[in-house]
């Protein structure tokens, strides 16, 4: 059985990462800047895309696309504050990255 400890530290923010299990389905997600995986329902799959540093334009580009996705969110419906202020702490860090 796989453990959380077999992850590698996110690649992006350094912070800790967890598998995530939804039915059958298992992502990995950093439970600092919350970047996550696509589904897979093989979680040895996951594991390996986590851990090679190979995969971090793929992983960058993931995480842009869900940044988008939240701005459009927070334009449509409102947005708390704090959630901004992440927002804008997170579209920092792509500017950087």
């Amino acid at each position: 059985m796989l453990s959380d400890d077999d992850l590698k530290p996110c690649p992006f923010c350094n912070g800790r990462a967890r598998f995530v299990q939804g039915g059958d389905l298992y992502s990995v997600c950093c439970i600092n800047c919350h970047v996550e995986t696509d589904t897979s329902e093989n979680p040895d799959v996951l594991m390996d895309l986590w851990n090679s540093r190979n995969h971090h334009t793929e992983l960058l580009k993931h995480f842009k696309d869900c940044l988008h996705t939240l701005h459009l969110a927070m334009q449509a419906n409102g947005v708390e504050p704090d959630c901004y202020a992440r927002y804008q702490r997170w579209q920092a860090f792509i500017q950087n990255a």
